[in-house]
């Protein structure tokens, strides 16, 4: 088993990824009005990039290899999506009604587990890809700015 960890700021889109014991190995990086997220950890960097304004679609590029090595399908209601890597797929979904805990499958087995607070979070794998635990990542933020336009255009229209 393996233990993972996160901080960033209070307003802050910068996660700082740490192993077990606490060591920095990562960030998590979504520039402000960007179509794009930066990941990293140790020697794996990645851009997580929407393939279109309007697309449900976000295809995961090694920078290094300077190549798509993988997409991220979400669905419309913002609680799943379906990770495709090296021919495989995986699953992504939130585990609770809050959105704070979420995890990554193969087929039925549970290869992340993910569980977070406003400014902080915890993983627990089975898995040390670093890949998947970055797509995990991506996709909570995703879904996480989507849930803040909407809320923010609620108020917006519910003050006038």
């Amino acid at each position: 088993m393996h233990y993972f960890s996160w901080k960033k700021g209070f307003f802050s889109s910068r996660y700082r990824l740490l192993n077990a014991a606490k060591e920095q190995h990562g960030q998590f990086h979504q520039p402000t009005f960007e179509p794009y997220s930066l990941g990293s950890w140790d020697d794996t960097d990645l851009k997580f990039k929407k393939k279109g304004f309007f697309s449900s679609e976000s295809d995961i590029i090694d920078l290094k290899k300077e190549k798509v090595i993988g997409t991220i399908r979400f669905n419309g209601w913002g609680n799943k999506a379906k990770i495709s890597l090296d021919q495989k797929k995986y699953s992504w979904k939130y585990d609770n009604f809050w959105g704070t805990k979420w995890s990554i499958s193969e087929n039925e087995d549970v290869l992340f587990r993910y569980e977070s607070s406003f400014s902080n979070g915890e993983i627990e794998s089975v898995s040390d890809d670093k890949v998947l635990l970055l797509s995990g990542i991506y996709v909570h933020n995703y879904y996480l700015a989507i849930m803040i336009v909407i809320a923010v255009s609620t108020a917006l229209i519910a003050s006038r």
